[in-house]
């Protein structure tokens, strides 16, 4: 049985969210592309790429690095944070 060319590619998206008090460094490798991400900031992180890859995260004081895998495509997309409605006079 072949696999059709959706079978044979992984795709996804995850969110990525700032928590910190502080600005933190978003980079997507080997691109390096980067974003800085405000506290309290959210990004998607849209994916895709052949089976059978993997991406891996690594954090590290003041950045988190994602690692695309051979073939794949990560991509960034900026999210508007959630803000409480204010209040009525």
């Amino acid at each position: 049985m072949n696999k059709t060319e959706d079978e044979s590619i992984a795709y996804g998206v995850i969110a990525v969210t700032n928590s910190n008090g502080s600005e933190v460094r978003l980079i997507l490798e080997p691109w390096a592309e980067e974003v800085v991400l405000s506290p309290d900031e959210s990004v998607d992180i849209a994916f895709s790429g052949p089976q059978g890859g993997r991406m891996e995260v690594e954090v590290k004081p003041g950045a988190v690095i994602l690692y695309g895998w051979e073939g794949s495509i990560l991509s960034i997309k900026p999210l508007t944070p959630a803000r409480a409605p204010s209040p009525s006079t």
